[in-house]
């Protein structure tokens, strides 16, 4: 979650953002990262998304910014498992 506000604060620095909408995109990123990292966040994360939503298009306004927030995110890491997994692979090579 504040990953995610630290991504989006570089993706957007401009502030024409609300705080409410700022803790959307920081939630529904970090939801939607743990879902696709197998775990399941949904009873913590739907409350929090909820009592940050003044109107039901709330969370539609900023879908755009969720997604660029958990692409970048879920890239980083898997760039950085590649990476780890590489320097591992050399590891296990050189003991042999």
């Amino acid at each position: 979650h504040e990953y995610a506000h630290a991504i989006h604060f570089m993706l957007r620095p401009e502030d024409d953002l609300s705080r409410a909408g700022r803790e959307l995109v920081a939630e529904a990123s970090a939801f939607v990262i743990c879902n696709r990292l197998g775990a399941d966040t949904a009873d913590y994360s739907i409350s929090y998304l909820k009592s940050w939503m003044s109107e039901s298009g709330d969370l539609k306004k900023v879908m755009d910014d969720i997604q660029k927030v958990s692409y970048t995110i879920l890239t980083k890491l898997a760039e950085s498992q590649d990476f780890a997994s590489f320097n591992l692979q050399e590891d296990n090579e050189n003991e042999r």
